[in-house]
């Protein structure tokens, strides 16, 4: 069975960035550096997903792909 990979959307306004994903419906996480953000969203995927493993996909608002900063798979 193939799982749905997790889509995150990544923006940065006023000095700092903020997270949102259709698969992670009630979660919200901001930080100043895009990392923290990134942590965050790695861990509420571990904690939703712990019984599979998921792909993260990371893009800014523009739809870029962000470079990994951590390993990016939901299970850990």
């Amino acid at each position: 069975m193939t799982l749905q990979p997790v889509e995150v959307t990544y923006h940065r306004e006023a000095g700092t960035w903020w997270a949102e994903s259709d698969q992670l419906p009630g979660f919200s996480a901001w930080a100043e550096e895009l990392d923290s953000v990134q942590a965050f969203v790695l861990a509420e995927c571990r904690s939703r997903f712990a019984a599979a493993e998921r792909q993260l996909i990371e893009r800014d608002e523009s739809g870029a792909l962000l470079p990994a900063a951590m390993p990016r798979s939901s299970a850990g």
